[in-house]
């Protein structure tokens, strides 16, 4: 496998909606990461280097903000693996806000 075809099987879809929309000014970025196996926690501090302010957004000290909801093909990381989740190229991967009220 080429280099190229390597980094290409490496790049990740991240979908944006509330403020992580309104502070990349994107619904939709890809990002590439070297290596092989990689976990949401890596993606996340790819996308905090491109959008430092984010780094709140995504955590309370070193856990996933209470509501910040991280979604992987339909599923909450929270349900599983969390931070060391592991995603594919293919996977939907979406970050939002968790709306709150009474």
């Amino acid at each position: 496998m080429s280099a190229e075809s390597e980094e290409l099987n490496n790049t990740y879809k991240a979908l944006f909606f509330g403020p992580f929309w309104a502070i990349t000014n994107k619904k939709e970025i890809q990002y590439s990461i070297a290596g092989s196996s990689h976990t949401i926690h890596q993606l996340i501090l790819n996308i905090i280097e491109d959008f430092p302010k984010l780094d709140d957004y995504f955590f309370d000290e070193e856990n996933i903000a209470e509501n910040t909801s991280i979604i992987i093909n339909g599923e909450d990381i929270r349900g599983g693996l969390g931070l060391k989740t592991i995603i594919s190229p293919n996977d939907r991967i979406t970050f939002f806000k968790a709306a709150g009220g009474g």
